[in-house]
């Protein structure tokens, strides 16, 4: 600043004093006085000339000592010359030179960034952001030309925010700042190592640079990794099943404790979980627990669901892990009742009546039926007869059902099984209503 003050160089001598700016007696700014701190009055006259005490004259070592600093207030840039002994501090020694254009000075808050040990997963866990300022404290306004991620391992770090600009080139404003939010998700184990930095027209340097530093930690939590990812049955005839094993391995670093199966979709009902030895204790890390699921088609087209495990939070955050259930209803019968609902109507006590329902195959293969394959549930409703048997493609028969009124008057209520060992579903069903009175 004006009363600041700057080293200066004397020649070969090497010596190293200050310049001070002398408000008092220099309101114009345009002369020093240089001082040498620590050094004797007779080596200073040695190094840069004058005249001693004595009245003896003493040549400098050498004539010229230049000084190159700055005078921030005015933006000067000043060059002494000695041209004789005794004038480096005189009040006469020239100190001026013609004013600067101002520029851009640009600086990073921090200037070095240590982001926190983070966890190596897939996919990769990312830290919180930190925050870096970019600051422009010259006196002209900085054009930026890029902001990027470079070093030994840029693809660890990421900018992801802030608000120095995205597109370029751009403009900071002298005395403006802008921030970059950086994060930090480590593709290994050990040390990761970067630089965020800004390319400018700034004076002080090129490109300005902030360390970036982390830690990749091995996992500390588990990974569920189902293998196959999904279960795949192909086509299946009516009334047969298919079975396959699912295994479930934690390929993180904590035990895996899964706490229940559940399946849901479309075709929930064609898919069961029939035996499994995940539930019993945790899964160990590197470990691994099987799951078997049945198929069994309901009908004659592809079917598909999904198998969902509940969990402890795996490494990636997740709670529950999904696999797909997908297969096809192949060769088998497709029966169909009607009418459906079956209704008697009213029926006085203790007597009975009779209702006729047609079965239609329209599967693609006959339906073996005896008076096995019907059954009926509720009070007072039998089975009286049928006329299927060997159920070809695309035919009809009729089962006769009988419901016989108790001596009460009420409202029945009940069901009409049908079922074919090859079915596609295998039972089908009818709801059955009576009224007696």
């Amino acid at each position: 600043d004006k009363n600041g003050r700057r080293t200066l160089r004397a020649g070969a001598a090497g010596l190293d004093g200050t310049l001070t700016y002398d408000t008092a007696n220099n309101p114009t700014g345009t002369k020093w006085t240089a001082t040498y701190p620590g050094m004797s009055a007779a080596d200073v006259l040695r190094a840069v000339g004058g005249t001693s005490s004595t009245g003896v004259v003493i040549p400098a070592a050498e004539s010229r000592a230049l000084w190159l600093g700055r005078v921030p207030l005015a933006l000067l840039e000043s060059t002494i010359f000695e041209n004789g002994p005794g004038v480096v501090g005189g009040p006469s020694a020239p100190c001026l030179a013609p004013a600067e254009t101002p520029v851009a000075a640009a600086t990073f808050t921090p200037t070095a960034v240590g982001f926190p040990g983070t966890a190596v997963t897939t996919p990769a866990t990312t830290s919180a952001a930190r925050t870096i300022t970019l600051s422009n404290a010259g006196g002209a306004p900085m054009t930026i030309t890029d902001v990027y991620v470079a070093g030994l391992t840029p693809g660890d770090f990421a900018r992801s925010g802030g608000s120095c600009p995205t597109v370029f080139p751009a403009s900071l404003a002298s005395g403006a700042s802008c921030t970059v939010l950086v994060t930090f998700a480590p593709s290994a184990v050990g040390l990761r190592q970067a630089n965020l930095s800004v390319s400018d027209n700034a004076a002080n340097t090129t490109d300005q640079t902030v360390a970036l530093t982390g830690t990749g930690n091995g996992v500390v939590n588990p990974i569920v990794t189902p293998t196959p990812a999904t279960l795949a049955f192909g086509t299946v005839n009516g009334g047969a099943s298919a079975s396959l094993p699912v295994l479930v391995t934690n390929t993180g670093g904590g035990p895996l404790a899964i706490s229940a199966f559940s399946i849901a979709g479309t075709a929930a009902a064609d898919f069961t979980v029939t035996s499994q030895t995940c539930t019993a204790a945790p899964v160990a890390a590197g470990a691994g627990c099987t799951i078997t699921v049945q198929f069994k088609p309901g009908a004659r087209a592809p079917r598909s669901a999904t198998l969902t495990l509940a969990h402890n939070t795996t490494a990636g955050g997740a709670t529950s892990t999904a696999i797909p259930l997908s297969g096809t209803g192949g060769t088998g019968a497709a029966l169909t009742l009607s009418p459906n609902p079956v209704t008697f109507g009213t029926v006085n006590r203790n007597t009975s009546k009779d209702q006729t329902v047609s079965v239609k195959n329209g599967g693609n293969a006959a339906a073996a039926l005896t008076l096995a394959s019907f059954a009926v549930t509720g009070t007072g409703y039998t089975v009286r007869s049928t006329t299927c048997a060997n159920l070809a493609v695309n035919n009809s028969c009729n089962v006769v059902l009988r419901f016989t009124a108790p001596n009460v008057v009420a409202n029945f209520n009940g069901t009409l099984s049908v079922t074919a060992t090859n079915g596609l579903p295998a039972t089908v069903t009818a709801s059955l209503t009576a009224t007696g009175k």
